[in-house]
């Protein structure tokens, strides 16, 4: 949380489930959080929390790799302090997926295995997700009213028009 990086936070674990049940479990507890998954792959996910008064969004980025779980939230945008949320959005992760583990029976996470089928070729995900990042990419996003942003923007637009006139 230093001045002048982006705040983020990152936690990594050894998971002894396979690389695809690992994958379910973190894709269902990314879906449980209501983040807007953007990107799902064999061995990659990213989504972005909500827009909120106490945040611009943050993008959560999600690796698997053998038996290995990395996850890194990140603040999106101009955030200078992050205020313990990228660490309460990791924590929120692995309760969640520790929880759904939990509770799945084996004949259960067998047919969610196959409804998220990925393919070989591509590596992304039959199904297809649609997300609407909340996410301030460039200065210049700031100027533009967005769901859930909608004011601010009005109220810099109409200062930058008084001033120029």
């Amino acid at each position: 949380m230093a001045f002048g990086f982006v705040p983020r936070y990152s936690r990594k674990e050894t998971i002894e489930n396979s690389p695809s049940e690992i994958l379910l479990f973190a894709v269902e507890s990314a879906k449980k959080l209501n983040w807007n998954i953007g990107h799902v792959s064999k061995n990659r996910i990213v989504a972005y929390t909500s827009f909120s008064m106490g945040s611009w969004s943050e993008q959560i980025n999600i690796s698997i790799a053998d038996h290995e779980l990395t996850i890194k939230s990140e603040c999106s945008g101009n955030q200078i302090f992050d205020w313990g949320k990228n660490k309460k959005n990791v924590e929120e992760f692995f309760a969640g997926f520790y929880e759904f583990r939990a509770s799945l029976s084996p004949e259960e996470l067998d047919i969610r295995q196959r409804a998220l089928e990925v393919t070989e070729e591509s590596g992304t995900s039959v199904h297809q997700f649609e997300t609407s990042q909340g996410k301030i990419t460039s200065f210049f996003s700031i100027f533009i009213p967005t769901e859930g942003y909608l004011v601010t923007p009005i109220i810099v637009n109409l200062n930058i028009l008084m001033f120029v006139l």
